[in-house]
C-alpha cells in the first residue's frame, strides 16, 4: 500500500457560515458557495472550495452541490477502491488456479487483474503520481 498525503476523511460540506448546503442571493442570481472540510471543521482548512457560476452560463447550483458531495466522499471512495483492488488481485490468483481444472474460468483472471490495474492507476492519480 502506498501512503497518502491528503487529509484523511471523513469530509463534510459546509458553507462559509457553517450552514450546510446554503443557497443565497447575491445581486440578482442564486449563488452556491461551499467548502469541503475535514470532519466538518472549517477551522482546520478546506479540502476544496466550490462556487456556482450559473449566472454566466457556468456551473449550476445543482451541479456545484453534486460536485461537493462527490468530493466529500473521496476519502471513503479511495479506501474502498484500494480494498477492491487488493481483493481483485487475490481473487484472480484463485480463479487462475480454478481455470486449470475448469475452462469456464479461462481468461477471467486476466480481466480481474486488468480491473485491479485500472483501479490502481486511479489511486495513483489521486495521490498525484500519474496524470
Amino acid at each position: 500500500m502506498t501512503a497518502t498525503s491528503f487529509t484523511p476523511g471523513p469530509w463534510s460540506i459546509t458553507d462559509d457560515f457553517h450552514n450546510p448546503n446554503n443557497i443565497y442571493q447575491e445581486k440578482t442570481y442564486p449563488l452556491f458557495r461551499c467548502m469541503v472540510t475535514p470532519q466538518g471543521d472549517c477551522y482546520r482548512g478546506s479540502a476544496a472550495t466550490l462556487q456556482s457560476a450559473e449566472h454566466i452560463d457556468g456551473i449550476s447550483v445543482e451541479e456545484t452541490q453534486a460536485n461537493a458531495h462527490l468530493i466529500a466522499a473521496s476519502p471513503e471512495m479511495y479506501e474502498a477502491l484500494q480494498e477492491a483492488c487488493t481483493s481483485l488481485v487475490i481473487i484472480s490468483d484463485q480463479v487462475r488456479e480454478a481455470a486449470h481444472s475448469d475452462h469456464k474460468w479461462s481468461g477471467v483472471s486476466e480481466k480481474l487483474l486488468r480491473y485491479a490495474r485500472e483501479g490502481q492507476a486511479v489511486l495513483a492519480k489521486a495521490r498525484g503520481e500519474a496524470q
